[in-house]
């Protein structure tokens, strides 16, 4: 799927999504997080991709929320936006899922993810 505020990109078992915003500082906006979601789907459901890296162009990773570009139209509802956030912070903080991979790696195994 072609992406225009972020990329995404295969490398071995490595996925990597770029936020693609420099002039705004990568915030946030409203069209950037309906790609985030379908970058994060694509992620999950490729079961060739063992890593997500997230990382951004430019000088800054992600200032937050691009509210500028809320108030001109939200094409995503808030609660939606913050729901996307919340499953992100949880596949970040999942401890076992985080050891998994490199467990897997020495064992030279394929990993046995518990958020799928």
């Amino acid at each position: 799927m072609p992406f225009d505020s972020i990329s995404y990109r295969v490398d071995g078992h490595t996925a990597t999504i770029t936020l693609n915003r420099p002039d705004a500082l990568n915030a946030l906006s409203p069209h950037m997080i309906t790609e985030l979601r379908a970058a994060y789907t694509e992620a999950e459901n490729d079961d060739k991709v063992w890593t997500l890296v997230v990382t951004g162009t430019g000088r800054a990773f992600c200032t937050g929320a691009d509210v500028k570009a809320i108030l001109e139209g939200l094409d995503l509802p808030l609660h939606e936006a913050d729901m996307l956030a919340e499953s992100f912070r949880e596949r970040v903080t999942r401890t076992e899922d985080a050891l998994e991979g490199p467990r897997a790696f020495v064992e030279k195994r394929t990993p046995q993810w518990q958020c799928r």
